[in-house]
């Protein structure tokens, strides 16, 4: 029916909560500059990670602003990982977290999804780390 408000379950809002929260930038702690012909020039700009809610409450984005690849790349779990990349290394960082259970990798984001009982605030800080200390 419209216009009655659809209720909203615990592990929804719960969700819900978290996107908000969690959704921040984090930043190269100092810029990395080379020099070339004897002009400095910036490498890159700081890491920037936002992360987004999905439709799936078990599910969100991490969006860089970086290309993480070129070619969409999912994984249901850490035995079909068979390159020897830096996406691959990231995608056995991300499975050796408690609770994930698939990833999927496209442009600029990872999307992390978890069993339905895992705890996303350490999903989500663990997940910025490994992305962090990859991609900055």
């Amino acid at each position: 029916m419209f216009g009655v408000p659809r209720r909203t379950s615990n592990s929804e809002l719960a969700h819900s909560l978290l996107i908000a929260r969690c959704s921040f930038i984090l930043s190269a702690s100092e810029m990395r500059y080379e020099e070339q012909e004897g002009e400095i020039v910036a490498e890159q700009e700081p890491l920037q990670i936002d992360i987004e809610g999905t439709p799936n409450p078990n599910s969100a984005k991490f969006v860089m602003n970086r290309t993480v690849v070129d070619e969409t790349r999912s994984y249901f779990n850490v035995g079909m990982v068979t390159e020897e990349d830096t996406v691959a290394g990231v995608a056995k960082q991300l499975f050796a977290i408690s609770g994930v259970r698939t990833l999927m990798f496209l442009n600029d984001f990872v999307t992390v999804s978890k069993e339905a009982n895992a705890d996303w605030n350490m999903i989500a800080e663990k997940t910025q780390e490994i992305l962090e200390a990859t991609y900055r």
